[in-house]
């Protein structure tokens, strides 16, 4: 009986409509569904590494790319350079400069947010 108790509750969906009443398609809240404390978008932020003041500026959030669906910073090579991060220690030798929106953990391994 426990086990069916604790297979429901992994199941729950939560109901976009209601935010929207019948529009239900109008939100998307797959970061709901995933158990993101944050939803995707820009933040406005006060960056800091270790206490270490690095740079204030916005922060894009997306969807992790892997199964996990955690929302996840996904920065700029700016503010890589900003972080004090030697992108040549990344994946390849090398951030891909024509990309915009880099997800740490994927550039760098064994890193974590």
């Amino acid at each position: 009986m426990i086990r069916q108790a604790v297979a429901a509750e992994s199941e729950l969906q939560f109901n976009p409509a209601f935010l929207n009443g019948e529009s239900a398609n109008s939100a998307d809240l797959a970061w709901v569904n995933a158990g993101s404390a944050l939803p995707p978008g820009d933040y406005n932020l006060n960056v800091y590494i270790n206490t270490n003041y690095a740079f204030t500026g916005n922060v894009t959030f997306r969807l992790a790319e892997d199964s996990t669906g955690e929302t996840l910073p996904c920065l700029t090579p700016e503010q890589f350079d900003a972080l004090g991060i030697d992108s040549h220690q990344a994946k390849g030798g090398g951030l891909p400069l024509a990309q915009r929106c880099i997800f740490l953990t994927k550039a760098f391994a064994n890193t974590q947010f």
